[in-house]
């Protein structure tokens, strides 16, 4: 594969979404994330114009993501600058937006993850847990066709309570080295964090 150049930078996108996807959960404490395209579809919107690749949701919180992997082994603040602005971009009503941007991947891979200011329109609370509760119910109809019907129920009544409560875990103060699933998320906003994932360890740059 690393010899096609097709077949590379098609993985190396994939990739980069893929690493945008588990900082999304990790860090904006994403339920799920949705193809960006997708919710525009949904929505009965065009897809036309510049748009980040991915919503990030829970539903509390809603934050746009562009993501980008590259084979190369470095990312210019240019170009970290540009995939901000990209992450801005779109009609849909979001909290916040991020560009995840991972690197190195065939070496030893790295991911800048800056969180920029967003003026952008907030979304509705209600409209945002309704896209969850669609989104559930498929999985969970899902699992009744393969007669799971009593995991199913629990799985529904748990889904509700979370649905009206409030959905967070305690993040650490301070910006000492944790460990990559508790990283200070103000460090990352600030753009201070690259994650080298082989060693599983965060470092301040």
């Amino acid at each position: 594969m690393l010899r096609d150049p097709t077949l590379k930078a098609h993985f190396s996108n994939l990739a980069g979404r893929a690493f945008a996807d588990f900082l999304g959960r990790e860090i904006e404490q994403a339920w799920v994330t949705f193809s960006y395209e997708g919710m525009l579809l949904q929505s009965g919107t065009q897809v036309i114009g510049a748009r980040p690749d991915l919503l990030a949701v829970n539903p509390f919180r809603v934050v746009a993501l562009e993501a980008k992997g590259y084979a190369k082994r470095s990312v210019s603040a240019t170009e970290m600058e540009l995939h901000k602005q990209q992450a801005q971009k779109g009609t849909l009503t979001r909290h916040s937006s991020a560009a995840s941007v991972a690197y190195a991947l065939y070496d030893r891979v790295r991911v800048n993850y800056l969180d920029p200011e967003d003026d952008h329109t907030t979304p509705e609370p209600e409209s945002t847990r309704r896209q969850l509760r669609d989104y559930f119910d498929g999985v969970i109809q899902t699992g009744e066709v393969m007669g799971r019907q009593r995991a199913c129920t629990r799985a529904s009544a748990v889904l509700d309570r979370s649905l009206t409560g409030r959905h967070s875990r305690p993040r650490p103060a301070g910006c000492r080295r944790f460990k990559y699933a508790q990283s200070c998320r103000t460090c990352y906003r600030k753009g201070r964090f690259s994650e080298t994932f082989d060693s599983g360890s965060t470092r301040a740059t």
